[in-house]
């Protein structure tokens, strides 16, 4: 499967647009001037806590080593969380594809650390193993978005299984809660699958920044771990009408029978997704 890609301006009808996404397809938007400056926020945010520049060169030396920048990691983290620019520049984003506001409801805006292969994974968000977010929310109409903050290749990047979007998984939804994730150590922060995928279903991932990805949270995706680390912000989004008005991926392997509508709130009001 290869990306679509849609450049600022060029995207097409939301309909359509969502009828891709639920089919399974992966698109790339790129270009949009709401992205830049969300990527502008987080170089400014990186250095008020480590006190350096953000830049590619600081890329290839950067890593978590000290207790100090653990806890300046936590607090980059929290200040991505909790930025109203950001939700401010992500609603703009959704206003350029047309989205209906009023009934779209997203999670929290969240920054992943994923260190280069050998350095030990630090803060609130770590790498992943393969998983669908729909384990975790048991909601099928959910979409994903996934910036990175610099150009991201294969080795740092997602991976995703286009093959099995609709092919059952094995996994640990049964036993995954998102209580232990909050409480014990080291608790992976999604349910996931220890599945062995052939090579050749597997698509890795290549991005520059200011491109944000956006696929079906029904997708098998994980995180790869190479020589280069990594720093991405994501969250996702439901819109309350989409089951009435799109056919919605079906829940083929989700053994959960708890619904978290409490993770997303509305865009504009904060109201808990009814």
């Amino acid at each position: 499967m290869k990306i679509r890609r849609i450049q600022y301006k060029r995207c097409t009808e939301l309909k359509n647009f969502k009828n891709d996404i639920f089919r399974g397809n992966i698109l790339c938007f790129f270009d949009y001037p709401s992205l830049k400056k969300i990527k502008e926020k987080f170089e400014s945010y990186f250095f008020d806590c480590f006190k350096k520049t953000y830049n590619a060169s600081l890329l290839n030396s950067f890593s978590i080593t000290k207790v100090n920048d653990e806890i300046n990691l936590f607090k980059l983290q929290e200040i991505i969380k909790n930025c109203k620019f950001l939700k401010s520049s992500f609603t703009q984003f959704f206003i350029e594809l047309g989205f209906d506001l009023n009934d779209l409801y997203i999670d929290e805006i969240t920054l992943r650390y994923s260190p280069r292969q050998g350095d030990m994974p630090y803060g609130k968000l770590k790498p992943t193993s393969a998983h669908r977010d729909t384990w975790a929310s048991n909601i099928f109409h959910q979409i994903n978005w996934w910036i990175p903050m610099h150009n991201v290749f294969s080795d740092n990047s997602i991976f995703i299984v286009p093959a099995y979007f609709k092919k059952k998984v094995p996994n640990n939804s049964k036993t995954w809660t998102f209580k232990k994730y909050k409480s014990i150590l080291g608790y992976p922060s999604v349910p996931i699958s220890n599945e062995n995928f052939n090579p050749k279903d597997i698509l890795n991932i290549n991005l520059r920044s200011h491109e944000i990805l956006c696929f079906s949270g029904n997708h098998i995706h994980g995180s790869n771990v190479g020589k280069r680390l990594r720093f991405n912000i994501e969250t996702r989004t439901v819109s309350s009408s989409d089951p009435k008005n799109y056919k919605i991926p079906e829940n083929i392997d989700s053994l959960s029978n708890v619904t978290k509508k409490v993770w997303f709130k509305n865009i504009i009001t904060g109201e808990k997704l009814g």
